[in-house]
């Protein structure tokens, strides 16, 4: 009922939008990097969800991934508190591409499904954060088949000759779970020169959920530092130091170690991810020259290593294992952009990606005293992928009201899997092209027509290619040398609308994800009788989708926001049809927002309706419930209060009715009440 009245709601912004008026200010000024150049929203043929900066300010997110909670076309699924995933048309894990400041979050051993590693992304460290919807293969490379999400932090830049300082602290609590983050940043600089440094503490305690029900296994910890130095200007040559880390010593897999769906006992008595931690360290020079063809010159070399450390034990077994599992991205990017001449801007440059992975597992028998002896890795120890990467992209005024965008991508990539303690092995190399063409039509003002059709693909890596050997089941998995990308297909259709009041977005699209990765068994058995299985590119989806959301100002002191995501999709093998894997339901949020003095009170609704369309893999999963998951309808309450200039305060309160729910897909279901307390202070001059 909730669900079909946010529509309504969302369905009535678009009619109303059909007034005349210029553009809205606000779209203007929101600044995209879609096209890997900055421009306005309205200037960008690809559907794009911004997380403002005063979004990312106003959020008491644990994980990155909560900020992106009820942007359009984002749907949250959390498998363990500490860990997140963004959920982009039906896609996940490494079918999405992750960038932090135009650097590869994406690695070699990234799964395609939810995975941990977006919370090794400080939520505090944020100026901003975009989504772009759909596939973006041509400009941005491997895995961005759902879409592309980009995190920009902040920099330290001053004007004027004189040295100032200024900075912030930031401290908030949350009572359904303990949570207590403290954050300090302080940023000293003059022109041409700036540094600052950031550190963040967080510990979270037991969840309680809906009906005052504490689950265990869900306390975590983590720690994170950010460093930046900014030297030069533009116009000169401006060169950017950055450090970036976090780690969590030890968080537990929630679902691993309690009873999930259709199970009598849990799968492990005992499942830590302990550390996971990840360090960014890049180097970035950026030059305006100002000429037609050469305007703008980046080039940025990456360092990024993440640690993927566990410790296990089955339940009832008295064997604890214990992984390390490190990756090692090496990347060096180069870009350059030109002026608008005859009504084209040009934007091209290259890319190079160098990925090295250690492995290795010990095995302790707890109840003999006995090991650690060494046991076969989760990949082939010395496991590696490479890719070297050219692209272009042209954006074509043909005049006033319309615009032609496009790109190409030529990719070469190498997957190297040693034999290590597997005694097979395997080696792939292939090229790929890829492209896309938008369209925008200024229809009258205020109005925009939107058309896109865009390829992707996702390079097997190292995740998919490393349970080479023996396997489950009494199988053994052979090495595939035909096996071949992952490739998906999008076209989208949307309108994009704006005024001084309103403002929104409605896009349609229809994908085709074809050569999907599955194991298939081979017909034969090796030398011990066990079956022969290996990796085929077998697997297609089909995937369609609606995305809405809107802002409708109401004087001074009101003002409405929505979203709202509808995705269906279909996967078929030779044999069968069934529905896709972890597709999100009907979901959404409505917001109100009233300002009363210097206050301001925010109303969320968020909600979903009941997804019980699941797939063969869906319906065995421990974490979703094989009769579908329950729809829901919370409410959060917010109050801002500014103390001074430079000082406020907000109180939350979280799931006002106490309501018990669980997100798609997730492992755990969603906190209960909560009354959340966050103080923010800065000083010295605002930031630029």
């Amino acid at each position: 009922m909730i669900a079909s009245a946010a529509s309504a709601a969302v369905l009535a912004g678009l009619l109303a939008a059909a007034g005349p008026g210029p553009l809205a200010e606000r779209l203007d000024r929101m600044v995209v990097t879609a096209s890997r150049r900055a421009q306005p929203l309205r200037e960008s043929s690809s559907p794009v969800s911004v997380v403002t900066e005063e979004e990312v300010e106003a959020s008491s997110a644990q994980t990155l991934a909560e900020l992106g909670r009820g942007a359009v076309g984002a749907f949250l699924q959390q498998t363990t508190p500490g860990q997140g995933n963004i959920i982009l048309r039906g896609l996940k894990g490494s079918e999405v591409l992750h960038l932090v400041d135009g650097v590869r979050l994406n690695n070699a051993f990234f799964r395609n499904a939810p995975n941990q590693y977006i919370a090794l992304i400080d939520a505090q460290n944020v100026e901003r954060l975009e989504i772009l919807r759909g596939p973006a293969g041509a400009l941005y490379g491997g895995d961005a088949m759902g879409g592309v999400i980009q995190v920009f932090t902040p920099e330290p830049v001053f004007s004027g000759t004189a040295m100032r300082s200024r900075g912030g602290l930031r401290g908030f609590y949350l009572t359904a779970d303990g949570s207590l983050l403290l954050r300090g940043r302080h940023e000293i600089g003059r022109e041409g020169f700036g540094m600052s440094l950031g550190l963040t503490d967080q510990t979270v305690r037991e969840r309680r959920i809906g009906g005052g029900i504490e689950l265990p296994f869900t306390a975590f910890r983590a720690e994170a530092v950010d460093f930046r130095l900014r030297l030069g200007e533009p116009q000169l040559g401006e060169w950017l130091l950055a450090y970036d880390r976090l780690i969590q010593p030890s968080t537990p897999r929630h679902d691993a170690m309690v009873p999930g769906f259709g199970q009598s006992q849990p799968e492990n008595a005992e499942f830590f991810f302990e550390p996971n931690s990840r360090e960014l360290a890049r180097l970035r020079f950026r030059r305006e020259f100002g000429l037609p063809w050469l305007a703008r010159f980046t080039v940025q070399l990456a360092r990024q290593q993440i640690v993927d450390d566990r410790r296990s034990r089955a339940f009832g077994s008295a064997i604890e294992e214990r992984e390390h599992n490190e990756s090692r991205l090496d990347s060096l990017s180069l870009t350059v952009e030109s002026e608008r001449v005859g009504g084209l801007a040009l934007v091209y440059g290259a890319e190079l990606l160098r990925d090295r992975i250690a492995s290795e597992r010990f095995r302790r028998d707890l109840l003999r005293g006995t090991g650690p002896a060494r046991a076969s890795s989760r990949f082939p120890d010395g496991s590696r992928m490479a890719s070297e990467s050219f692209f272009a992209g042209a954006d074509w005024s043909l005049d006033e009201a319309t615009r032609l965008q496009g790109g190409l991508r030529l990719s070469r990539h190498r997957v190297e899997l040693p034999p290590a303690d597997r005694g097979v092995g395997v080696r792939l190399r292939f090229t790929e092209a890829t492209g896309d063409l938008g369209l925008l039509k200024q229809l009258s003002e205020g109005f925009e027509l939107v058309a896109r059709i865009a390829q992707g693909f996702r390079p097997p890596n190292v995740f998919d290619l490393g349970t080479l050997g023996p396997r489950p089941g009494n199988r053994f998995n052979l090495p595939n040398p035909e096996l071949g990308p992952e490739r998906i297909l999008s076209a989208d259709l949307g309108l994009r609308f704006g005024d001084d009041a309103l403002s929104g977005e409605l896009f349609l699209y229809r994908a085709r994800y074809e050569d999907k990765i599955v194991s298939v068994l081979t017909g034969g058995r090796d030398a011990q009788g066990r079956l022969l299985v290996r990796n085929e590119n077998l697997l297609r989806q089909d995937l369609r989708g609606i995305e809405a959301g809107f802002r409708y100002r109401l004087g001074e002191r009101l003002a409405l926001k929505g979203s709202l995501l509808h995705t269906r999709g279909d996967e078929r093998t030779p044999e069968r049809l069934d529905p896709a894997d972890r597709i999100p339901p009907l979901s959404g949020q409505l917001a109100v927002t009233a300002r009363f003095g210097a206050g301001e009170l925010e109303l969320f609704s968020r909600f979903a309706r009941r997804q019980d369309r699941l797939s063969p893999r869906d319906r065995t999963d421990p974490r979703i419930d094989p009769r579908g998951t329950a729809g829901f309808a919370v409410f959060d309450l917010q109050w801002s209060q500014p103390l001074s200039d430079r000082a406020s305060l907000r109180l939350c309160l979280d799931n006002v009715f106490d309501k018990r729910y669980r997100e798609h897909g997730s492992g755990l279901d969603a906190a209960g009440r909560s009354l959340g307390l966050v103080l923010d202070i800065g000083y010295g001059e605002p930031r630029l």
